[in-house]
């Protein structure tokens, strides 16, 4: 299917490798990127059909390096296609109020997860994911958050997350998942280097 729209459209780039997780086929993708800009949706997420067009207008007419939108949880007994809802609420903050974010329980979701937000390129020239890890969103993007200088919160519902009963997330307990213990130890270090409490 991929190479079949290569075929009809030059943009579009088809990088074969040996499966070596996600966190590696991230990496290997941001290494061949050309653009000014990387977004991530899971494989089994989709999106609004004017999710990048919206998040792309925001962080030009904002001139932030981060873009957040709001998100549908929806699963099997609700896997329809939703409306976006309209709404034109903008909220501008710095690195350190999104850190703050990040750290709340109430906002953490929003703000843990590397899906739901458009981000400019440059902010991977001092990031990579971590490898052979159970989690990579969270080895990441408090470091994008830190070294960005703007973000912004565009309150729309834009992104629709399969919330999936067989999902890594929710899969039975093993020892991969101490890897949540790894990476909230390597957050505090950063936060502490940086001298945020």
């Amino acid at each position: 299917i991929i190479e079949n729209y290569r075929l009809r459209d030059r943009r579009i780039k088809v990088i074969s490798k040996i499966n070596g997780g996600s966190a590696s086929a991230r990496n290997v993708g941001i290494n061949n990127t050309s653009g000014e800009y990387i977004a991530f949706i899971d494989a089994d997420d989709y999106i609004h059909v004017d999710y990048l067009k919206i998040l792309e207008q925001a962080i030009r007419d904002y001139d932030v390096d981060i873009v957040e939108c709001d998100f549908f949880t929806i699963s099997k007994k609700n896997n329809r296609k939703i409306k976006a809802q309209k709404k034109n609420d903008v909220r501008i903050i710095n690195n350190v109020e999104k850190l703050k974010e990040f750290c709340e329980r109430s906002t953490y979701l929003k703000s843990a997860v590397l899906w739901n937000k458009l981000y400019k390129k440059k902010l991977f020239e001092k990031v990579s994911f971590v490898e052979n890890k159970w989690i990579d969103d969270e080895y990441v993007i408090y470091k994008l958050y830190f070294y960005a200088n703007k973000i912004a919160i565009v309150d729309e519902k834009l992104y629709y997350y399969f919330l999936s009963e067989n999902s890594q997330m929710r899969s039975k307990p093993n020892l991969k998942k101490l890897d949540t213990i790894d990476v909230i130890e390597r957050q505090m270090l950063f936060f502490d280097e940086k001298g945020l409490s």
